[in-house]
């Protein structure tokens, strides 16, 4: 190959040698010469040329045209940071940071170099430089100085640098907080497959954080998180599954991703595996594992740990029963500050469990766990003073601790949901609708789906509020992906008949059949009528037989009203007048208007039973006394020919 790249070595500059050295060692029209190229490089770095002071620091380092040497490469490397060029004091920042090539760590040294090569234009040393004034690692924490430079770094794509921002928004640290700011680039971060952002996405999707609260986007980014080894992320993911937040509940996957996340050193999935084992969840040869991860935190002094041995051992749950040791582990997390056991002991002596019924030293632990902040002994508290057991009777005091309970800061739903219902039905304390809504609000927030479920009702039906379908289906959604077949009922009624939403009777469908598999009667029967009758699908009599004797089994007396009716008429099942006579009397005992109107005109007309008008005119009489018009038309009929 003809060396097209002659020059005069004597009359080039610095950058016309480096040229011709680069293209030696690139083989770009000439052959391929790492020795010409280093001596050309070496020309060039001579003449105080930076990057080919760089090119041979590499060249040193690699021993690539010359025979390897960390001091020449480093010395070269020196002079090419020093000169102004930014690679090369991003790599000696490198070098000093990770003790590598060079053996030397040098923190301080490292730092400044970043910032120089930070500051022209290098995104790897922006974003490290950001995150070191975030940190307070190298130098003094600095968030304005931190978020300036994550912002240089997250311009040009740097994904860390987005995450890091996206915290700094979110908990307004360096920034005025802006919850939508910090969505859009943990977003951005995210899509670039950053663990923790789509961690952080997750969270925001799942509590209505910067974005419309959707817990099947919450699943989505956890997931993904989760699978590319976020370990919180798995943690959390396991509670979703356990909670059927956003998924229908699963033990299995719950477990499953308590594993991985505790197996990734997550010590709060070492404490949810503990509590699944003693709530029966696993299998008993897992116990011994779960076993060792709970001893070896209680042994490191983590009172959860204790706590949970506490209940394992109170339980009986996977090892014999031991008392005496539940409550050496509870004492050992009560010393630790652990409310839950204070909780625990306070409760064993209210039942007598374990040790001797103790009304007052139950209220005396409670005190203990509600003064150490435990939103659950507040409202164990409060049903204590309601029913005067332990104290003296103060239903003042009483609703005191419940609203502590259900404070949103407290934040537990239970009492949240109860103090709403008590204030929903005058009891306890003064009806109001307003505060009843108020403390359903903050459980349905927590997810709480039985609080999704009676805010949806309410609206629903407009009970004390203005009716308002379009809230209705809002909250029954939100109950209706936690699985509550309930809320999937009344959601796929809504599909069905464009109530409070747009009607789709695909998604009617997937609902009522949510419903149905979870057993609620009022699905099948819908389900049924919707086969049977065909008018949003294809006619199916033998399928809407099929699920109206689903409902019917469950005594859902409108499914074995139209059960008899099809037996009767032959219609979907072969007829059987028999047949319908049951149905109709099993829902005509329950004071089923329609079915008693039925088995009057059977006995007047001696169809499937023998004829009887005395019989007859008990059955019209039952239905016309609860307003059935066809009833009391008939009556009247009856009289009339009589008359005659």
């Amino acid at each position: 190959m003809t060396d097209k790249l002659s020059i005069d070595l004597d009359q080039a500059s610095p950058v016309e040698i480096f040229e011709k050295g680069k293209a030696f060692l690139a083989g770009k029209n000439v052959k391929r010469d790492a020795t010409k190229a280093f001596e050309l490089f070496h020309l060039s770095a001579d003449k105080g040329h930076g990057p080919a002071q760089f090119k041979l620091s590499v060249a040193y380092l690699n021993g690539d045209g010359v025979k390897k040497d960390l001091e020449e490469s480093q010395k070269w490397l020196n002079k090419a940071a020093i000169s102004g060029m930014a690679e090369a004091q991003e790599a000696l920042a490198e070098a000093y940071n990770l003790g590598e090539p060079y053996g030397e760590v040098k923190t301080a040294e490292a730092f400044e170099w970043y910032v120089k090569a930070a500051d022209q234009g290098l995104v790897k040393s922006q974003s490290v430089v950001g995150r070191s004034y975030w940190v307070g690692d190298f130098v003094e924490r600095d968030l304005v100085k931190a978020v300036n430079y994550l912002t240089l770094a997250s311009d040009q794509g740097d994904a860390d640098a987005q995450s890091y921002l996206g915290w700094a928004y979110e908990r307004g640290e360096g920034v005025d907080k802006d919850l939508v700011q910090a969505v859009k680039y943990h977003r951005q971060a995210a899509a670039q497959g950053h663990p923790e952002s789509r961690r952080a996405l997750g969270q925001a999707y799942k509590n209505g954080q910067g974005v419309e609260k959707d817990l099947s986007q919450a699943i989505k980014f956890l997931t993904l998180a989760a699978d590319g080894g976020d370990t919180e992320a798995q943690r959390e993911l396991g509670d979703a599954y356990e909670r059927g937040e956003g998924v229908k509940p699963d033990l299995n996957q719950a477990l499953k991703y308590w594993r991985l996340s505790a197996e990734g050193g997550n010590e709060k999935a070492k404490l949810s595996i503990g509590e699944a084992y003693y709530k029966g969840y696993g299998t008993q040869d897992d116990f011994p594992y779960v076993l060792g991860y709970l001893r070896s935190l209680s042994d490191r002094g983590v009172p959860e740990a204790s706590h949970e041995l506490g209940e394992i051992y109170f339980n009986g749950d996977g090892v014999k029963a031991d008392v005496n040791l539940a409550l050496k582990f509870w004492h050992k997390a009560i010393q630790e500050g652990n409310a839950n056991s204070m909780l625990s002991l306070g409760s064993a002596y209210a039942d007598g469990q374990g040790v001797k019924r103790d009304l007052e030293k139950a209220v005396e632990y409670w005190k203990q766990a509600s003064d150490g902040g435990l939103a659950e002994a507040k409202y164990v508290l409060g049903f204590a003073y309601a029913n005067g057991q332990g104290v003296e009777r103060d239903l003042d005091k009483a609703i005191e601790y419940w609203k502590q309970a259900a404070d949103e800061k407290a934040g537990f739903p239970e009492a949240q949901l109860n103090l709403g219902y008590f204030y929903y039905q005058g009891k306890f304390l003064e009806k109001d609708i307003d505060q009843a809504l108020k403390y359903w609000r903050l459980a349905a927030d927590l997810n709480d789906r039985s609080a999704q479920v009676a805010l949806a009702l309410v609206y629903h039906d407009g009970d004390g509020v203005e009716k308002d379908l379009a809230q209705a289906v809002k909250y029954f959604k939100l109950a209706a992906d936690q699985g509550d077949p309930e809320a999937s009922y009344f959601l796929g009624e809504a599909y069905l008949k464009g109530e409070g939403v747009k009607k789709d009777v695909s998604l009617a469908l997937k609902y009522l059949l949510l419903a149905s598999e979870d057993d609620n009667p009022d699905a099948q029967y819908s389900l049924g009528n919707v086969y049977f009758y065909g008018k949003e699908v294809k006619r199916d009599a033998i399928k809407g037989v099929k699920y109206w004797s689903l409902a019917a089994s469950q005594d859902h007396d409108e499914a074995r009203f139209a059960l008899g009716r099809a037996y009767a008429n032959g219609d979907g099942v072969k007829k059987d007048p028999t047949k319908a006579i049951e149905y109709w009397s099993l829902s005509a005992d329950q004071g089923h208007a329609p079915s008693q109107y039925q088995l009057g005109l059977a006995h007047l007309f001696g169809q499937g039973v023998k004829k009887n008008q005395e019989r007859a005119v008990e059955f019209l009489t039952q239905a016309a006394d609860q307003g059935y018009a066809p009833a009391a038309d008939k009556l009247r009929d009856l009289k009339g020919q009589s008359a005659s």
